[in-house]
């Protein structure tokens, strides 16, 4: 049914990808597990061809001090500290980033959801600066403590 509606489909990778998650083209939707509708949907979504794909899952650490060094570790877009976790917002990584953020001291690290809008501005505003407000704020605290 997708793919009448894409003129770019890529039917080799939608069938690429449905094979990693084990799902067979003859395969039902309501007979597969979570997982495999996960995947169905990783591949309709790739054999698309976008142009941008933005996938709402990321990571999600707990820590057992402030200072891990995680936050400089390679895809780290943002990292926020909300009721003690860490979250993560990264790009382009595998479920192998969970293993890297417990190599720095994550007591555990699991992927959790996250919204468009937060995914698409840490993307964006990635290798900025701060705002230009914060930055004439500390200039001037810098100023007055001299």
């Amino acid at each position: 049914m997708q793919r009448r509606l894409y003129p770019q489909w890529n039917e080799e990778r939608y069938l690429g990808i449905a094979g990693h998650f084990n799902v067979a083209p003859q395969q039902r939707i309501r007979e597969l597990s979570r997982g495999e509708r996960a995947g169905v949907n990783l591949a309709i979504a790739m054999a698309q061809s976008p142009e941008l794909l933005i996938l709402d899952e990321l990571w999600v650490a707990e820590f057992p001090f402030l200072a891990s060094g995680a936050e400089f570790l390679p895809g780290v877009l943002q990292v926020q500290r909300i009721d003690g976790l860490f979250h993560f917002i990264v790009l382009d990584q595998d479920d192998t980033f969970g293993d890297r953020l417990e190599e720095k001291g994550a007591r555990r690290a699991w992927q959790g959801a996250v919204d468009l809008d937060r995914a698409v501005n840490a993307f964006l505003s990635r290798n900025h600066a701060r705002p230009f407000s914060a930055q004439v704020q500390t200039a001037g605290n810098m100023e007055g403590a001299q």
